[in-house]
């Protein structure tokens, strides 16, 4: 399997869009969105006031949950190159199971996704000194909810035959429950109901909360207690994902 596994990875980790999308562009945006809050911070005269660090690692922490949201993608696009086109047959006639290959993808991905989002915080770390009080809790929020984005991209794969579909879909997804969370353009009000969901409960609402509850308040408890709720994502996502991979065979 370890073979697979690399043979995936490489896949992911060397297709040019791939390093663009997960590691280049989200190391700019974050350094970028920093520098404008330097600007910011600087023209208000609250340089002395506001604790950086904090601040540099709160931005971080959003560009990082919206790309690892993104990284649906990253499983979903191998799976479709394999699984949707001629290709798919000469993979099921190998001595390897379809399940080595579906977990060997699943297994590169998530890496790939992690190691994105390690980078993003190591560089503003070293450029602004971002600053974590629990690397520790932190990387579990992560973890976590890489998981979860893992298990969603697979979904996807299993529920929507087309790769264009699905990608119309990710960016959809990620791009309005980004924003309702009111994590671009600030608190969109939508009344009590809606804001509680998107403020609250999606998936990347509770990450960036519990982020928020580790970083702002360093109150582990309660971003424990919200890493929680995504992990309760993760058991239904896969649940319903072996429930439709049984009734939708690739």
């Amino acid at each position: 399997m370890t073979t697979t596994i690399r043979h995936y990875f490489k896949r992911i980790a060397t297709h040019p869009l791939n390093l663009l999308v997960f590691i280049l562009l989200p190391v700019a945006i974050s350094v970028i969105n920093n520098e404008v809050l330097n600007v910011v911070i600087d023209d208000a005269g609250a340089g002395g006031i506001i604790d950086m660090s904090v601040q540099y690692a709160i931005v971080s922490a959003i560009i990082m949950v919206m790309f690892a949201f993104f990284g649906l993608s990253l499983i979903y696009d191998l799976l479709y190159d394999d699984f949707k086109s001629a290709r798919r047959w000469r993979l099921l006639a190998s001595p390897a199971s379809l399940g080595k290959f579906i977990a060997s993808n699943a297994v590169a991905s998530t890496v790939v996704s992690l190691v994105s989002s390690a980078l993003i915080f190591l560089a503003n770390a070293i450029i602004y000194d971002a600053y974590v009080p629990n690397l520790w809790a932190f990387g579990l929020i992560i973890f976590v909810f890489t998981i979860f984005v893992q298990i969603m991209g697979m979904l996807l794969f299993l529920l929507i035959p087309k790769k264009g579909t699905a990608e119309a879909a990710t960016h959809a997804i990620v791009w309005s429950t980004t924003i309702l969370a009111g994590n671009m353009f600030g608190t969109i009000n939508l009344g009590t109901a809606l804001n509680f969901v998107f403020q609250r409960a999606t998936p990347n609402a509770l990450a960036t909360n519990a982020i928020f509850n580790l970083i702002i308040e360093n109150d582990i408890s309660q971003a424990m207690i919200y890493t929680g709720f995504i992990g309760i994502y993760v058991i239904a996502a896969a649940v319903i994902v072996a429930i439709v991979a049984r009734r939708r065979p690739f």
